[in-house]
């Protein structure tokens, strides 16, 4: 009996080890937005790829809303016990915004070509669009978290029950901050 267990407990971290790695078949995206938890991080690239590096597909779906958004729900129904990693990477050529609902981390290393941006964090999560050098950005933080953006002509930030606004830079601002948090230059 006890080996049994055991084989069957191995066969379920080899099925979700085998997940890592795997290519997700989604239509095309403008905006990226992750609920749950879990990282993004976003590359530029001639096509658009999404690529599941931690985590498993049995827990973390992926679909393409009507708006354009990739949706990325980390767990989807239930997560398994003990601690669940869901790590996403993304290549595109370019994108026009990226949100946080309920924790998790969207980091973008390069470049994109973007006029207009928008960054969101709702419940906790942290944004780092340092690199990606927009000209109007408009950034929100709703109940904790923080963003960091380059905006080249104007930022329109809201913080709202906490949380922080980075900006490099030197945009025009338009600030409100209620409840705690603030908005401030980068270092």
């Amino acid at each position: 009996m006890k080996s049994a267990l055991f084989l069957a407990a191995a066969a379920s971290l080899f099925a979700t080890a085998a997940m890592a790695g795997e290519t997700i078949p989604v239509g095309p995206f403008r905006a990226i937005q992750i609920h749950g938890g879990g990282s993004v991080l976003l590359h530029k690239g001639s096509t658009q790829h999404v690529t599941l590096t931690d985590g498993s597909t049995r827990y973390t779906s992926f679909y393409v809303d009507g708006d354009g958004t990739l949706q990325i729900d980390t767990c989807r129904h239930t997560c398994p016990q003990g601690t669940y990693k869901m790590q996403v990477d993304i290549d595109t050529p370019g994108i026009s915004g990226v949100a946080i609902e309920g924790g998790g981390a969207v980091i973008g290393d390069a470049d994109l070509p973007v006029t207009k941006f928008s960054a969101a964090v709702e419940g906790g999560g942290n944004i780092d669009m340092r690199a990606v050098h927009a000209r109007d950005v408009h950034a929100a933080v709703e109940g904790g978290g923080h963003i960091q953006v380059y905006a080249g002509s104007h930022l329109t930030a809201a913080v709202n029950g906490g949380g922080v606004i980075e900006y490099w830079g030197k945009p025009e601002l338009t600030t409100a901050v209620a409840g705690g948090g603030f908005v401030r230059a980068g270092l």
